[in-house]
């Protein structure tokens, strides 16, 4: 694993998969548990990362064309974790109806039929 070495101002990449990968998520997650936690996090915060890059490795792999990257890099105040493909299609984007499909009921709630 390549995030032992010290973060900086560039990309440490944790892990590469590809859409063969089994169970792309859970090894997604550890690999970010033990990084995260080289760093010295706490373990609240591995898990709240863990969970949220977790979304982001199963959103890439069903929806974008692989190999895929899960990068750290330090900013001054934070670490930040990224998850890309190698795709150089940008994705389609959803179209949405001019009205909302639902009228907002007393507290602004949308009422669902």
């Amino acid at each position: 694993m390549t995030a032992r070495r010290a973060l900086g101002a560039t990309s440490c990449v944790v892990w590469r998969w590809t859409s063969c990968t089994p169970n792309a998520p859970a090894q997604a997650r550890a690999a970010l548990r033990c990084a995260l936690d080289q760093l010295g996090f706490d373990g609240e915060v591995i898990s709240d990362a863990v969970l949220a890059v977790s979304e982001f490795v199963t959103n890439a792999t069903e929806h974008a064309v692989g190999s895929y990257e899960m990068r750290l890099r330090r900013t001054a105040a934070e670490v930040i974790c990224e998850v890309g493909d190698h795709d150089p299609r940008i994705p389609e984007i959803p179209t949405f109806p001019a009205t909302a499909p639902y009228a907002p009921a007393e507290g602004n709630r949308a009422v669902v039929p």
